[in-house]
C-alpha cells in the first residue's frame, strides 16, 4: 500500500501534462511528499548504518562536514547549501521547460563539468578565497561549453518540441533517477556494498521528485529556492557551528 501510494503519487507530480494549478498549491504538494516520504527514507537509512556497523562496514560521506574548520568548512557549507543548488537545478532540470535557450544553458555546464572531470588536474584555482579545480583551463573549457550550447540553436523548435512531446515524460523520468544516483559518488565504500547503498540515495530521490514537481508547474527559480533552503536546513547545524565561532 504504501509503495502504491509513492508511486501513484510520483506519476502524477512528474508528469508534464497536468494543466495549470496554483503556484500554492504545489508547494504544499512538494513539501507534504517529501515531509511524509523523507522520514521512510530515513528509517531506511538507519537500517543500513545500523547494519554497517554490525559487520564492520565502512561508509564514508564525501559531504560531511566533520572534522573541517575555518575557511575549508565556510566553502563546503556554501557548497552545499548555495553552489551544489544552483549547478544541480541546472544540469538536472532547468531544460524541462524543453525551450531551447534552457538547453543550451545545461549544455554549457554539462559541457563544463564533464570537461572538469576528462581534464588532468594539476592544482586547485581560489576564486574570492574559494579554491577548486573546477576553475583550471578555463578558457578551454569555456570555449568548448560555448560551442556545444550555440550548437543548440540550431535545432529546429519545431524538432524540440516533437522530441519533448514523444519523449518529454521520459527524460523528466531519467532526469529524477540519475539526479538521485549521482549522488552515491558522496558515498565511498567497498564495491560489493554499493547494492545496499543505493538506498541511501533515497533522500536525493524524493527530492529530485519534490523539485521536479515546482520546476514543471512553477519554475526554475522556485525549484532552486526550495532546493536551497532543503540543504540549508541539513547544514543548520555546520551553519550554528561556523556562527558560534564568529561570536
Amino acid at each position: 500500500m504504501f509503495f502504491t501510494s509513492f508511486y501513484r503519487k510520483t506519476a502524477i507530480m512528474i508528469s508534464p501534462e497536468r494543466g495549470i494549478i496554483r503556484s500554492g498549491e504545489i508547494i504544499k504538494e512538494s513539501i507534504r511528499f517529501y515531509i511524509k516520504y523523507m522520514l521512510a527514507a530515513l528509517l531506511v537509512i538507519i537500517v543500513i548504518l545500523t547494519l554497517s556497523n554490525l559487520f564492520n562496514i565502512e561508509l564514508k560521506n564525501a559531504t560531511s562536514t566533520k572534522g573541517l574548520e575555518g575557511a575549508a568548512l565556510n566553502a563546503k557549507i556554501l557548497r552545499i547549501t548555495l553552489i551544489g543548488p544552483i549547478l544541480e537545478e541546472i544540469i538536472f532540470r532547468i531544460w524541462l521547460s524543453f525551450r531551447r535557450e534552457h538547453i543550451a544553458v545545461f549544455a554549457f555546464l554539462l559541457t563544463y563539468v564533464l570537461l572538469n572531470k576528462l581534464l588532468p588536474h594539476e592544482h586547485s584555482v581560489s576564486i574570492c578565497s574559494y579554491q577548486s579545480v573546477f576553475f583550471e583551463y578555463p578558457i578551454i573549457k569555456v570555449i568548448s561549453s560555448t560551442v556545444v550550447a550555440c550548437s543548440i540553436f540550431l535545432i529546429k523548435e519545431d524538432t524540440i518540441r516533437f522530441l519533448a512531446k514523444r519523449f518529454g515524460r521520459t527524460l523528466i523520468i531519467l532526469s529524477v533517477l540519475t539526479f538521485a544516483l549521482v549522488h552515491l559518488t558522496n558515498v565511498s565504500c567497498e564495491w560489493y556494498v554499493y547494492p545496499l547503498v543505493l538506498c541511501m540515495c533515497l533522500p536525493q530521490l524524493i527530492l529530485g521528485i519534490s523539485l521536479t514537481n515546482i520546476r514543471l508547474n512553477i519554475g526554475y527559480w522556485a525549484a532552486l529556492i526550495f532546493h536551497c533552503a532543503v540543504n540549508t536546513l541539513a547544514a543548520i547545524p555546520s551553519i550554528i557551528k561556523v556562527l558560534s565561532t564568529i561570536n
